[in-house]
C-alpha cells in the first residue's frame, strides 16, 4: 500500500482530477512508477475539509501495489 497526504492539492486551481499526474505527489508517483516498473492502482481518494491555511482540496490517496 502506498499512501498521499497531499495528493490533490491542484485540485484547488483546476477543480478536476484531469491532471492529477502532473504535479506535485501525482507527477512523483508517476514518475517513481515509471522508472521502476511499478504498477499500483488507485483504491481511494478521501476529501479533506478546509485545511489549516483555510483551503479546500487536499486529498488523501490510497493504492495499492500490483
Amino acid at each position: 500500500m502506498i499512501r498521499y497526504d497531499d495528493w490533490g492539492c491542484f485540485y484547488e486551481q483546476t477543480k478536476n482530477y484531469d491532471g492529477q499526474y502532473l504535479s506535485g505527489e501525482g507527477r512523483a508517483h508517476k514518475e517513481l512508477c515509471e522508472k521502476y516498473n511499478i504498477n499500483c492502482k488507485i483504491i481511494s481518494i478521501f476529501s479533506s475539509e478546509k485545511n489549516k491555511f483555510g483551503k479546500i482540496g487536499c486529498e488523501e490517496a490510497w493504492f495499492i501495489i500490483t
